[in-house]
């Protein structure tokens, strides 16, 4: 969870894919890929889901069952 103010640099931390330089990857994409990383397709699965909380409106960006 990231709280702060406007231009912060919450959603570059968190986010940020990284495309070029993987050491620019955000948090969540890189704990993404440890978990991945690890599942078998055979046997695991996984769901995920990405919200965003907005002055107490919730705004799901992404849902996803593997």
């Amino acid at each position: 969870m990231a709280y702060g103010q406007t231009g912060t640099g919450k959603t570059f931390t968190l986010g940020r894919l990284g495309e070029v330089d993987a050491s620019d990857r955000g948090i969540m994409v890189r704990s993404m890929e440890d978990i991945f990383a690890d599942l078998s397709p055979d046997t695991d699965s996984v769901t995920v889901s990405y919200l965003q909380v907005v002055y107490s409106h919730v705004h799901y960006c992404f849902f996803a069952s593997y």
